[in-house]
């Protein structure tokens, strides 16, 4: 859980930033839902076993800005999948540099 100063300083900085961007802020029910959370296991289990992504809505996004792109929503998504880490490790290294 987010300390309230970290909420203050990075998590609200970010979401504001979203919003300024046109993104559209999702709840955490619609989250779980868009990415099929089963009710009858437990957060931690579930996060291992389902994409990170909203798939559909990254799929019509690709189809819709590159319309000649062949590749059905599953190939995509497992290459678009791999080409972006799991872990927040990415973040220190791009300060590192």
């Amino acid at each position: 859980m987010l300390s309230p100063e970290e909420h203050k300083t990075v998590q609200s900085l970010i979401l504001k930033y979203a919003q300024e961007i046109s993104w559209n802020l999702v709840s955490h029910e619609q989250d779980k839902q868009r990415r099929s959370f089963a009710d009858n296991v437990s957060t931690q289990e579930t996060c291992q076993s389902v994409s990170r992504l909203f798939d559909n809505v990254l799929y019509q996004q690709v189809q819709t800005s590159k319309p000649h792109c062949t590749e059905s929503s599953g190939t995509l998504i497992a290459q678009l999948s791999c080409s972006v880490p799991q872990n927040i490790k990415i973040s220190k290294d791009a300060n590192d540099r």
